[in-house]
């Protein structure tokens, strides 16, 4: 009898605790904002693999230099979409850049393999496979900006 009612008593005693509602997880981190991205993507970029290579990226263009040789300076547009998937494509969580020369068929397109504040990984689309690597370009206020 005695065990019955301690069984009974211990039940009472955890059904107020049964009757709380469990706390509530911690909110879990959504996705990046797109804009967040794009946003790191400006600036300037030295290659990882050869100090001469620099790349400045806008708003609008995609500029490439390297020591003693011209600027090229290509139109950009970032899309949240594959480079050739139609504009009315479902847009994702990827980023690529879709670059233009001055000719019609002169068309580049990269995926943007990762960008945080100090580094840039681009994988040519369509092309050989290889991923570009670079790190971002701080320079003192008083120097030009140009090939280190």
């Amino acid at each position: 009898m005695i065990r019955y009612l301690l069984l009974a008593t211990g039940l009472l005693l955890m059904l107020p605790a049964a009757a709380q509602s469990p706390a509530k997880p911690a909110a879990k981190p959504g996705p990046v904002p797109a804009a967040a991205p794009r946003a790191l993507l400006r600036g300037t970029w030295q290659a990882t693999d050869d100090k001469n290579a620099l790349l400045t990226i806008t708003d609008q263009q995609y500029i490439e230099r390297y020591a003693g040789q011209p600027d090229e300076a290509r139109s950009l547009q970032v899309l949240n979409r594959p480079c050739d998937a139609p504009p009315a494509a479902k847009p994702g969580n990827e980023l690529y850049l879709q670059t233009r020369g001055s000719a019609a068929d002169d068309v580049m397109c990269y995926y943007v393999v990762s960008v945080t504040a100090t580094r840039l990984q681009l994988s040519p689309v369509g092309g050989r496979g290889n991923t570009l690597t670079y790190k971002r370009v701080t320079q003192s206020p008083g120097k030009k900006q140009g090939m280190p």
